[in-house]
């Protein structure tokens, strides 16, 4: 078992980011970022690690990270394809700087084993499921104002 969990939440922070752009994407981050730092309930299971608490998280990184993430998805692109790229290259920014948190804690090898290898193939879905969703919102945003 991984010491971070498995959730949906970067497919959250993609799609704040990607359907309310750069801004809204890293507002949302970081409203969820000071959630965490001030002990609300929010991590995965109802979990709480304020203050202090949260440099002991092994899943630290990963919520740092979701700043850039958020920001970055709100940049893609118009095209399906660019906006996939664009939605994987904020998930490599969570999995890279989550690894080198988790690395402290677990070392390098055992980071990438348990902290990046096991979330691949959900960040690729994750990704494309957030290009889809903000292409469908921004096509039925268009067709409402014709």
């Amino acid at each position: 078992m991984t010491p971070v969990p498995m959730t949906l939440q970067t497919l959250a922070v993609l799609l704040a980011g990607g359907l309310g752009g750069a801004r809204v994407g890293l507002a949302a981050a970081a409203l969820y970022l000071a959630l965490t730092l001030v002990g609300a309930p929010v991590l995965a299971g109802g979990r709480a690690a304020g203050g202090l608490a949260f440099l002991e998280l092994k899943s630290g990184g990963y919520v740092v990270a979701f700043l850039a993430a958020g920001a970055l998805a709100g940049t893609a692109p118009t095209g399906l394809v660019r906006s996939v790229l664009t939605m994987l290259g904020a998930h490599a920014i969570v999995l890279a700087v989550g690894w080198a948190w988790l690395a402290a804690f677990l070392g390098p090898t055992d980071a990438l084993n348990f902290g990046v290898t096991p979330f691949l193939l959900g960040a690729a879905v994750k990704s494309i499921a957030a290009a889809l969703v903000e292409k469908l919102v921004r096509s039925r945003r268009a067709g409402d104002r014709s």
